[in-house]
């Protein structure tokens, strides 16, 4: 299966848990929910497993727009299947991405005029180094 990616604003984050394997080694995992803003279902748990990653779940926030790389898997336990949604990944989307400058809509300049008016300007100015 090729990588999932899914984005979403972190709704909750819940409590670790923490546990000891059968080899006797100590984990911990956490889990968060996200809203996808998806119609249908739009609210996704995700866990992630290990220190390291627990740390780095840390860093963000409830509220806090992300796109989460995850595998998905199924297991067969006493006749019934289980599903687990695990992140590998967690990148915070930068709001600025879209093309939008931090000042918002207004510090975009609209005007079409003044822009052809200054290309204009930049074109008359430029050396002309073209051989013909």
């Amino acid at each position: 299966m090729s990588s999932l990616k899914v984005n979403g604003t972190i709704k909750a984050m819940l409590e670790i848990e923490k546990g000891i394997s059968k080899a006797g080694k100590e984990w911990q995992k956490r889990s968060f929910i996200i809203d996808t803003q998806d119609l249908y279902n739009p609210d996704l748990c995700i866990s992630v497993f290990g220190d390291d990653k627990v740390a780095d779940l840390s860093r963000y926030q409830v509220g806090q727009q992300v796109e989460v790389s995850i595998n998905l898997y199924s297991r067969e336990f006493s006749g019934k299947w289980y599903h687990n949604v695990d992140a590998f990944r967690i990148d915070m989307i930068n709001n600025n991405s879209q093309g939008i400058p931090q000042g918002g809509p207004a510090a975009m300049n609209l005007d079409p005029i003044s822009n052809v008016t200054s290309n204009q300007t930049n074109v008359e100015n430029a050396d002309d180094d073209l051989p013909f």
